[in-house]
This record gives structure tokens, C-alpha cells and sequence, in this order.
């Protein structure tokens, strides 16, 4: 079986916000800064496990940073899981994340 690639996403033009990765593609790029805010899409919790609670963490208007710091203070893992979390998420449409108006 071919492992799947994980190639750079395109970013919606113009307005910064993460679009979805051409099909094949695991997790979307890290298009954002720590500034930047994060949008739920699916409200309802989709995840299963240990990331059921990370996502129970995420609210509309979140940014970047505190949900990472969030994350870490909650004893749910490290900056780098919650990164990972953030980058399969916006991948599967589960949320955006865009600049800081």
C-alpha cells in the first residue's frame, strides 16, 4: 500500500483563510501565526478518544496560540499535537483558521 503524501494544500485566494487539501492529502499546511483565529464548522464533537477533549477545547474566535496553550495547560499533550490537531481538522473542514481581522 502507497503512503499517502503530504503535499502542500492551496489557500483560498485572496482572503487567508484555509482551504481544503487536494484529495490524498492527510493534513493541510500551517498557513497560520499564533494570532490567528480559529472558526468551528462542525460544532457537533466528530473526534473519538484523546482528541474528543482536544476538540472540545475549540470555540469560535479562539486563536491559534490559546488554543495551543489550552491544549498544554490541560495536561491533553504539547504544542506540537495540538498543531497537528489544528492541521487534520482544517484539512477535514472541521474548522478555519484565518488572520486576525
Amino acid at each position: 500500500m502507497a503512503k499517502i503524501a503530504k503535499v502542500a494544500a492551496t489557500t483560498a485566494a485572496g482572503n487567508g483563510t484555509s482551504a481544503p487539501a487536494p484529495k490524498g492529502v492527510r493534513y493541510a499546511p500551517r498557513t497560520w501565526q499564533g494570532s490567528s483565529v480559529i472558526t468551528l464548522v462542525v460544532t457537533a464533537n466528530p473526534k473519538k478518544g484523546a482528541s474528543h477533549a482536544r476538540y472540545a477545547l475549540y470555540a469560535t474566535g479562539l486563536t491559534v496560540a490559546q488554543y495551543q496553550k489550552a491544549v498544554v495547560a490541560g495536561g491533553y499533550g504539547n504544542t506540537t499535537k495540538a498543531t497537528a490537531d489544528l492541521r487534520w481538522d482544517v484539512q477535514r473542514g472541521y474548522i478555519t483558521i484565518a488572520p486576525q481581522a
